[in-house]
Order: structure tokens, then sequence, then C-alpha cells
């Protein structure tokens, strides 16, 4: 089980499910567990699994077409967008979002 599996698998199957966890981009997941806490758990693995490559290979996402910067850049998990920003040290996740989600004006 990966790292960050193990860290978002509390709060998504844990509470009521009409609250986002604190502190986690996966809090769209639990509404997804509400229907099958199988499925969601594999779609957290699967998300984390993407972002381990987004790690070792930052440009292989496309750049988000609603912003105009480089540095931001999305992959495919269907039907999530995973939503990462490109620094000189690190890789930042900024949002993991339904892929029929409008994105906000900043992000």
């Amino acid at each position: 089980m990966s790292k960050m599996y193990a860290q978002n698998l509390d709060c998504l199957i844990e509470g009521p499910l009409d609250e986002p966890c604190s502190g986690t981009s996966f809090s769209d997941l639990r509404v997804y567990a509400k229907d099958s806490e199988h499925h969601a758990l594999r779609m957290v693995d699967r998300l984390t699994q993407r972002s381990e490559k987004i790690a070792d290979f930052p440009k292989i996402g496309r750049k988000v077409p609603e912003y105009e910067d480089e540095k931001i850049r999305e992959v495919f998990e269907e039907p999530y967008r995973l939503i990462y920003r490109i620094l000189p040290k690190q890789i930042d996740v900024l949002a993991v979002v339904h892929g029929a989600t409008l994105l906000p004006k900043d992000i």
C-alpha cells in the first residue's frame, strides 16, 4: 500500500461522507465511497500511482487549457483530473477534480 493511499484511507472511509476531508485532495471521493467503498479505495490507489509517475516525469501531463501557465499541468485518471504545478524543486498537486467539474479562475 502506498504512503499517500494510507494517509487518505482513514479520511475517505471514516466520518460522515457528506463532509470534506480536511487537508486532502481526495475529498470528492467520499461521495464515490457512498456507493462502493472498495471502488473508491481503488480509485485513491490509482490516483496515488499516477501522482508518483508525475514525480518521476513532471512534463508527462498536458498544459491545463483553462490556465495560461506552462507550469500548471494535468493528467487524467478517468473520471478525475489530477492538476499539478511544476516548481523548481518540487511538484505540488493543486487539485483532484471530477472531469465534469468547472475549474475556478485562479488555482
